[in-house]
């Protein structure tokens, strides 16, 4: 699908190895999302590198997004995290108590927790798009206020793509092998990504699934919220969803 950068590649492969051995000495909040910043950066400079120059994509930026790559990161993380938020506050929970991201005014904080299960699934959207769909020099404008956003041509092709990739999402913590470290010798030789066999599954039951086992363990780690949690279900049972017709105003936060 791209042709990607051999040292890139391998920095990123580093950085993820050397990540997960770094795991189990991490003794507070800070470490640990400093250790995912780490990986985050490696992951942005191996794209940087590997894609197509049209995009001019040179890392991440947002609020706003300066070219189409982070347009359409930007509005894919903010789309994952509204389906996130709706099945939080379907499951009974409080999408402002968050266990990484702290708590902050204004800040939905378990939604963004929970999104970050589903963000290499967006990453993952936004290459197939860029590369399988015909775009023009008319499919992304940008100004001054609001940065790089697709044009009206090009939503409704994004939107009918997003559609779609809703049934087949890409099941978290689950891929198609191991990312391996590419030979030195082989350092003039471009490296072709291939699709991976990576399984799929239907969004919403995955979220919903992520969900309840996240509401499963907060029972196991506080007894007393069993009873609590036992009036929430009565309440939405009674009440409905409580999901129903909320807009959400999310946008994408990775502080």
């Amino acid at each position: 699908m791209y042709t990607v950068d051999l040292a890139a590649n391998n920095a990123f492969a580093l950085a993820l190895v050397g990540t997960t051995n770094k795991l189990s000495a991490v003794q507070d909040i800070a470490a640990l999302m400093g250790l995912e910043g780490q990986v985050a950066q490696s992951w942005f400079v191996l794209l940087a590198k590997s894609l197509p120059f049209k995009w001019k994509f040179a890392g991440r930026n947002r609020r706003p997004p300066l070219d189409p790559v982070n347009a359409i990161l930007s509005l894919g993380y903010t789309l994952i995290g509204a389906e996130v938020r709706q099945a939080v506050i379907s499951q009974g929970l409080d999408p402002a108590l968050g266990f990484l991201h702290q708590d902050y005014p204004g800040r939905e904080s378990l939604v963004l927790d929970m999104t970050e299960v589903f963000r290499a699934g967006v990453d993952d959207f936004m290459l197939r798009w860029l590369h399988d769909t015909e775009l023009d020099d008319g499919a992304f404008y940008f100004r001054e206020d609001t940065g790089c956003r697709l044009s009206k041509i090009a939503r409704p092709l994004f939107y009918q793509a997003w559609g779609a990739r809703r049934y087949r999402w890409p099941r978290p913590f689950e891929t198609g092998g191991e990312y391996d470290l590419a030979e030195e010798d082989d350092s003039a030789i471009p490296m072709e990504v291939s699709e991976p066999e990576w399984p799929v599954a239907l969004l919403p039951e995955m979220l919903n699934g992520q969900v309840m086992q996240l509401r499963e363990y907060m029972k196991h780690i506080d007894p007393e919220a069993v009873q609590v949690d036992e009036e929430v279900e009565d309440a939405l049972i009674t009440t409905g969803n409580g999901a129903d017709g909320i807009e959400s105003g999310l946008e994408d936060d990775e502080d």
